[in-house]
């Protein structure tokens, strides 16, 4: 690998990285640059007893909790929130986006969720549901709401989050989720760690 080129590298790795071992090789200090996140999402398999459209919807309100939480650790504001329902033997699974302006509180994500969900076909049997918050803005770069019933959905929101962080994830929730608030609990995923509290949402 030593006597390689630069270029030979690249190659081989056939990305940038290759280029970056010929300097690392090299004992050069080759530091990433910073990444940006572009989205927050959450899924889940259904268990067979929530397989309805009523159950679809209660974890869907039980990712965008778990979600909401975690944007709103991360700092960020969202502008947009979609929606995946897959359904059994493979038919065409259901997606929706909605604009969400810039958000960070969970009341105006589910209040967007019960606008875009009359659409959900009801005749098919959903098996697994998913939500990502996109088109995210990191809080220095959001425009924080003028309007005070906009400013007391994030304050219910934050208080929430407190609480919860005190006394545990499922200790204050919006209705809609409770029969499945065990459900859809937190794990390690293949491309990332989730932080140490989003264990807490739990």
């Amino acid at each position: 690998l030593y006597a390689a080129t630069e270029q030979e590298l690249g190659e081989l790795w056939g990305s940038v990285v290759g280029r970056k071992w010929w300097y690392w090789l090299r004992g050069y200090d080759i530091t990433d640059a910073p990444t940006r996140r572009q989205s927050i999402s959450r899924s889940h398999v259904l268990p067979p007893e929530l397989r309805t459209p009523h159950g679809a919807h209660a974890v869907l309100v039980r990712l965008i909790h778990k979600a909401a939480a975690q944007l709103r650790r991360m700092n960020y504001w969202t502008g947009e929130m979609r929606v995946d329902v897959s359904f059994s033997h493979r038919e065409e699974g259901w997606q929706k986006s909605v604009a969400l302006g810039q958000c960070q509180d969970t009341l105006t994500m589910i209040e967007a969720l019960e606008m875009i969900w009359p659409g959900c076909p009801r005749q098919r049997r959903p098996t697994q549901v998913a939500i990502a918050l996109q088109r995210l803005v990191a809080a220095h770069n959001a425009s924080q709401p003028l309007f005070a019933d906009l400013q007391d959905r994030r304050r219910l929101a934050v208080a929430m989050d407190e609480v919860n962080a005190i006394f545990g994830g499922n200790t204050i929730y919006f209705g809609g989720m409770h029969h499945v608030r065990q459900t859809a609990p937190t794990r390690i995923g293949f491309a990332s760690i989730p932080d140490k509290a989003a264990w807490n949402d739990d």
